[in-house]
């Protein structure tokens, strides 16, 4: 006798398998020589795009203090996580924004390190200092960052006065290099802007204020004179003096 049909939705009794459930298995997907080496290719870019990335991952927790002349001379390799011990140049300062209102970071060359070092800082004056002059974080290569272009940009777009004193000056122009102020050198050429700052020893110059008593060069002439500073001549004034009421004298000093 055969079975009974099943009435769809009907109940399944205990132990018997829903045929609703049984599926018949499907051919296996194909996969060609295109889509494995589409594969292959894949993984090796993120093998290559994630590598700097793992290699941080496996530093251990406590970071490595090295020198700035450890890293000067590639002793160090990329993507360590080291301290430091570094004046920064604040004065030389690039902001690197991440968004419009966002504090960004801060991008500063190392003194003695002829631009070849940098710290990447925080951007927020609020942030904590660092007082002993340490800094730890991840060493990394400036073409490996997503700001290098803006930062490359901005020093070629702005380029900053660097000093150098006159003995370093005459010592270095034969051979092209100049040492500046800061210790670090200066490779000399025709396209450098240059501008001299010398200090006279044998003569002050002496910026007066006008007012109601002195309101003039003239007036403050004879109240010089007065104080038997008798060798007090009227300097070239500057673009601002008249602005501010003021005026100015070179006084030569006795020998």
């Amino acid at each position: 006798m055969a079975a009974a049909a099943r009435e769809p939705g009907a109940p399944i009794p205990k132990n018997a398998i829903d045929p609703d459930l049984v599926k018949l298995g499907r051919s296996r997907a194909k996969v060609g020589i295109i889509t494995s080496a589409g594969i292959l290719g894949l993984c090796v870019y993120f093998l290559l795009r994630l590598g700097p990335d793992r290699r941080f991952g496996g530093e251990g927790d406590k970071p490595a203090s090295v020198a700035v002349s450890d890293v000067l001379g590639d002793r160090i390799a990329p993507d360590s996580y080291v301290e430091i011990e570094a004046e920064p140049l604040m004065a030389h300062a690039i902001r690197s924004l991440k968004a419009r209102g966002d504090a960004g970071l801060r991008v500063v060359p190392v003194r003695g390190s002829n631009d070849r070092l940098w710290l990447t800082v925080s951007g927020d004056a609020w942030d904590q200092p660092a007082i002993n002059g340490r800094y730890t974080g991840r060493l990394r290569k400036l073409e490996d960052m997503t700001l290098s272009k803006s930062v490359k940009a901005h020093v070629a777009e702005n380029p900053r006065a660097v000093f150098a004193t006159s003995p370093a000056i005459r010592a270095g122009v034969a051979a092209n290099t100049i040492k500046l102020v800061t210790g670090e050198s200066l490779t000399v050429d025709d396209s450098l802007n240059v501008a001299f700052d010398t200090v006279e020893p044998k003569t002050s110059l002496v910026v007066v204020s006008f007012n109601e008593r002195l309101p003039d060069m003239r007036s403050w002439g004879g109240a010089l004179r007065r104080a038997e500073i008798e060798n007090a001549k009227v300097a070239q004034a500057r673009d601002n003096d008249e602005a501010l009421g003021q005026g100015r004298f070179e006084v030569a000093l006795s020998a």
